[in-house]
This record gives structure tokens, sequence and C-alpha cells, in this order.
């Protein structure tokens, strides 16, 4: 409905608990299904984005450094359904970025815009910084193209005609000023982002470069983002970058505590190799997601 915008663009999470109330599950029933099902799924995805970066010891830390801060994101929450499918999406899209898995980035960023359309900023970071990868300009033209002709695909059928500013996100221009003036803002993003970027610091020469240009691109494009068509104060929108800081603070944590000969980093994001350790960041998520949902 065009009287539901930015939701009505944002179909998808309620679209998959509608199916479930089809089969006679109730909604509340339905809905904390979906919660805990791709809660899981994104806890295990960062585990598996912070293998291609640390050993099985610096998955773990940064999942429970996600763990430890994820409640933060709900001082906002109103009910949406958007945020653990947004979220697992940018997760995916790290993943294949670093696996160089092309076509099932591009599927992650249209799927994942049904969730929250905030993932197609991932096409920028592509097109600035992957460069060095085979038939480039073919790709960084397809992500673009793609991502620009969904968005808007989107809200031509939802709106059934053009676009206004405030259709956008339901948020008119001078929501800009209202949103500076609200107070609050800067103390939580300083919270949410500050702790782990410490580790940035500390850590700097021995931290891959795609997971600072990662940071350093992700936090100025969600802060923009929640300044036009958002709330600065609204945690949950900030999430993508802690994820990528939660890694970078559980590999500097993990070369702390084990040498660094010692240390194994998966080149891949196959699913068959160490199976005790993925077991283990399964329990522990899993413990996580029942404690949080209790």
């Amino acid at each position: 409905s065009s009287n539901a915008v930015p939701h009505s663009y944002r179909f998808l999470p309620n679209s998959i608990v509608l199916w479930m109330q089809i089969c006679r599950i109730r909604y509340d029933v339905a809905r904390d299904i979906y919660r805990l099902i791709f809660g899981l799924l994104l806890f295990y995805s960062i585990y598996r984005y912070a293998r291609l970066h640390t050993d099985y010891l610096g998955g773990i830390f940064s999942m429970l450094l996600v763990a430890l801060v994820y409640p933060m994101s709900f001082e906002t929450y109103a009910g949406q359904l958007t945020d653990p499918l947004s979220h697992l999406s940018f997760v995916l899209a790290f993943i294949f970025l670093e696996t160089g898995d092309f076509a099932f980035l591009l599927s992650t960023l249209l799927i994942g815009c049904l969730a929250k359309e905030t993932v197609l900023a991932v096409s920028g970071f592509y097109v600035l910084f992957r460069r060095g990868d085979r038939q480039y300009p073919a790709k960084a033209l397809t992500l673009c193209v793609a991502s620009v002709a969904w968005f808007y695909g989107i809200r031509f059928l939802v709106l059934h005609g053009t676009m206004q500013y405030k259709q956008v996100s339901g948020a008119p221009l001078d929501h800009l000023w209202d949103n500076l003036n609200a107070s609050g803002w800067p103390v939580a993003i300083l919270v949410l982002l500050g702790g782990y970027a410490v580790f940035l610091v500390l850590g700097w020469k021995e931290t891959p470069r795609s997971l600072k240009n990662m940071v350093l691109y992700l936090i100025p494009v969600l802060l923009v983002s929640n300044l036009f068509f958002g709330w600065l104060r609204e945690t949950r929108n900030y999430m993508p970058a802690v994820f990528v800081l939660a890694v970078i603070a559980g590999r500097y944590m993990s070369r702390r505590c084990v040498p660094a000969p010692f240390i194994a980093v998966e080149k891949t994001a196959t699913l068959g190799s160490g199976v005790k350790s993925h077991l283990l960041a399964l329990v522990l998520l899993f413990s996580y997601v029942l404690v949080a949902s209790g």
C-alpha cells in the first residue's frame, strides 16, 4: 500500500510470516519462528564471515561480541520484522564479496532489498574497492544497473506511478533538522561503535584491507542514510558496521591468545570443514537466541 511507505517496499519479512499464518500458525508464533530462524542464520553467518579472516576462536569471539551489543539495537524497535533478514543480507553480501561469488552477491542484494533497501549500498562498495576483480567493469555495471532498476521498480509497483521525495522513506525534507536536533544520538553511536573501533586502531597494521575498507565505507554511508531517511538514534541501523568491527576485534583478540603460526583461516565459505567448531558456534548462538527471546 502507498499509505504504508517505506514498509510496503520491505514486504519480504511480512510475506514469510504471512505464509506461516496461511498454514494455520498464529501470528505471534509465526513471528517468533521467523525471528528465531533468521536470528540463528544471522549469527552463524557472522561466524562464517569471521572465519574468512581468523581462526575458529576469533570466529567465536566475533559472534559473542555481536551478541553482547545486539540488544542495543532493540532500543528504538517498534515491532517491524525487517531487521533479522536485513542484517542477514548484509553479512551474506560481506561473505560473497570476500569469496568472489558474484552471482550470489547480486542475488543477495536484490533479495535483501525486499527486506530493507540499505543493503544496496554494498554495490557502491564494490564499485569503489573491487577494481582488481576479473571482469570488473561488467560486474560493477551489472550491480549498479540492477540495484537502481530494482530500487525504483519496486517503488513504481507499490506507488503505481512516480515517487516523491517523502515517499522514499516516509520522511519529509525538513526531517533532516529534526534529526540533527534530536538528543542522545551521538552518545548512542559512540557507545555502539566506539568500543570495538578501539581494536581497529590497535590492530590497524595487521587488519586486512578489505575489513578496513568496509568499516570506513559503511559508517558514513549508514550515517547519511539515517540522517536523511531514518533516525540517527536508531542503533539497529548501524549493526552492519558493528558486524565488521566485531570481526576485527575478534581477530585481534584471537591473535593475542593464539600464536600466529597456529592461526588457521578459511579461504572459502564452504560448510564442510571444522565440524566441531561449527557445532560449538551453533550451540553458543542458539543459547544466546533462547536467552534473548525469553
